[in-house]
């Protein structure tokens, strides 16, 4: 949906995600200052409903490792991705009703990865596990 942000809105007790941009940008080495942009091939949603939330961090380990997080976990992961959404206290009480609402409604992953994330094949299928 996008590379950057989404929206996220509760409508009629669901979580919906609306991605803001609908290209990509990619460099091919990190020497590289400019960015690539593209717009993918496949036809972009509109909006979803979430039901897989990953929780990415890099390691220099040769296998990556996934492992299931609880409804609790991913709340409080959910809360270190959003530190904001308790800035504001006259929205506060909708952001957190918002953000355990997504908690209820997908399954948390923690995606420890490792180099084998960079072989042919290997994040789609990691992928296909949802």
């Amino acid at each position: 949906m996008s590379d950057d942000e989404l929206l996220l809105s509760l409508a009629d007790g669901l979580v919906e995600a609306r991605g803001f941009r609908s290209f990509f940008a990619v460099s091919t080495d990190k020497s590289e200052r400019l960015k690539h942009c593209f717009e993918p091939d496949a036809q972009r949603e509109e909006k979803a409903v979430p039901r897989v939330l990953l929780f990415t961090r890099l390691s220099n380990d040769k296998n990556s490792k996934v492992n299931k997080l609880t409804q609790a976990e991913t709340m409080t992961r959910l809360l270190r991705a959003c530190p904001w959404a308790t800035y504001d206290t006259a929205i506060a009480g909708a952001n957190l009703e918002l953000l355990s609402a997504l908690a209820r409604q997908a399954n948390g992953f923690d995606l420890s990865a490792g180099r084998d994330l960079l072989e042919p094949d290997f994040a789609a299928n990691l992928l296909s596990f949802s």
